[in-house]
């Protein structure tokens, strides 16, 4: 397959293998939509998970506001974030502190709370 998005027609067919059975589920996973609507009783959440692949420079600063502005555009404002962090081998502690930092910086600037995550190295990765 080519590097990038799949094509609207086949992410398509791949979301009719998983039907939404949860009616609270406003809005689900549909092609050119990044984020969920979900009916919490008086109240919606806005749900999204994005992961940076352009960036290496700045990727924790990028994390934080690629998905909060997914978050904005959906008329909400961003609250919480889950990371997910895969490292090449070559990582290095400065470099993961580095984007832990810029992780910390930007959710406090748009008074985001980090609240959990994945974080791991793995095999094969070049950045």
């Amino acid at each position: 397959m080519r590097t990038g998005k799949l094509s609207q027609e086949f992410l398509s067919d791949l979301l009719k293998l998983v039907p939404v059975s949860d009616p609270r589920i406003r809005l689900g996973p549909v092609p050119g939509e990044d984020a969920a609507l979900i009916d919490i009783g008086d109240k919606y959440l806005v749900a999204k998970t994005d992961p940076i692949t352009f960036a290496t420079k700045n990727i924790g600063w990028y994390a934080v506001q690629v998905n909060a502005n997914d978050i904005a555009v959906m008329g909400a404002t961003a609250k919480w974030m889950l990371a997910t962090i895969l490292l090449p081998e070559a990582a290095e502690e400065g470099e993961i502190r580095n984007i832990f930092q810029q992780i910390a910086r930007a959710c406090d600037h748009l008074g985001i709370s980090l609240v959990g995550g994945h974080t791991e190295v793995t095999h094969k990765l070049d950045r």
